[in-house]
């Protein structure tokens, strides 16, 4: 599965981001950053330059550091999780109205 990105994730060039990773909303990547594959990085966190996270950690902060290591039932259920709130986005969406 490939990496999960929020729109809104701002991430410089020269980031290698694992596969199965999911990116949350307002996160800023900087460059030379390496994420491993199945983590999680928190709404919010800012990854300084030249860091490098291990694979199924839970990334949160600013600065962002590793919380904790995800165990094997949480990363299978990411790929799950993810979609489910990707899919929410066009379904929300519909029912939005314009003000003024």
């Amino acid at each position: 599965m490939r990496a999960r990105i929020h729109p809104s994730a701002l991430i410089e060039p020269g980031v290698r981001i694992g596969p199965g990773s999911v990116i949350w909303d307002n996160v800023h990547i900087r460059h030379d950053t390496t994420i491993g594959r199945n983590c999680i990085v928190g709404a919010g966190a800012v990854i300084t330059e030249g860091k490098e996270f291990p694979e199924a950690s839970l990334i949160i902060g600013a600065p962002a550091r590793v919380i904790r290591t995800l165990d094997p039932a949480q990363v299978a259920k990411m790929g799950s999780a993810a979609a489910f709130y990707v899919g929410n986005g066009p379904r929300y969406s519909k029912g939005l109205k314009k003000i003024g």
